[in-house]
């Protein structure tokens, strides 16, 4: 019988979770910049553009929207006496990056511990795994399996994982963790498949709908 799929969802690899060589940001600031006028929305993108070290965080929007930035120790010396030559309002969000990081990567490792991949930010190698988990654990009325479509450059898995039943006639895509950084979207996406497949299980009217469809 022809496998109707309902979703589908590819999973590369997120570079920045993978345990590669790390940098540190030991008294690195998080700066929040004020921008009142003109003058100093010219200034922060003529720093952007001639800087490498001056790290914007978000777009520069426009006059009184708040511009997030990151200094290095020896930056912030500089930045900070023309922040305060140009009168532009500036607050230290964090005087030590390094050690908000290490909180995070505190609270992922024992998310890690606990084996968890939904509602976190897991690496790929616990994702493959559950996904494998999803397969395994499926329900008598869907369909679930999973299939590598390649190999990143670095030899890994482009795994893709297909949700949906016997009935299923309409067909979505969706990609996740296709550039490395991307924390967000593979969390999406396990969110989803771990969604549909237990309000599925759970006789959700609406998800029902979506996967008989």
């Amino acid at each position: 019988m022809k496998l109707l799929i309902a979703f589908v969802v590819c999973f590369a690899v997120v570079a920045a979770q993978q345990e590669e060589e790390k940098v540190s940001y030991r008294g690195y600031r998080q700066i929040r910049l004020e921008p009142q006028t003109q003058k100093h929305l010219d200034l922060i993108k003529q720093w952007e553009e001639e800087d490498t070290e001056f790290d914007i965080w978000n777009h520069v929007r426009g006059i009184s929207h708040n511009v997030d930035i990151s200094l290095s120790p020896f930056k912030y010396v500089q930045y900070r006496i023309l922040f305060v030559e140009n009168d532009l309002p500036f607050t230290i969000i964090t005087d030590d990056l390094q050690k908000r990081f290490d909180e995070e990567q505190e609270v992922l490792q024992s998310h890690r511990r606990d084996n968890r991949v939904v509602n976190t930010y897991a690496t790929y190698d616990a994702i493959m795994n559950w996904l494998e988990t999803v397969v395994n654990d499926n329900h008598p009325q869907l369909n679930i399996a999973t299939y590598s479509v390649g190999k990143t450059a670095q030899g890994r898995d482009l795994k893709v994982i297909k949700i949906g039943t016997a009935t299923s006639r309409r067909k979505i895509w969706i990609d996740c963790g296709i550039h490395a950084r991307e924390w967000i979207s593979p969390a999406t996406c396990t969110y989803m498949i771990n969604s549909l497949v237990n309000q599925y299980k759970a006789g959700d009217a609406v998800t029902t709908r979506i996967l008989n469809h």
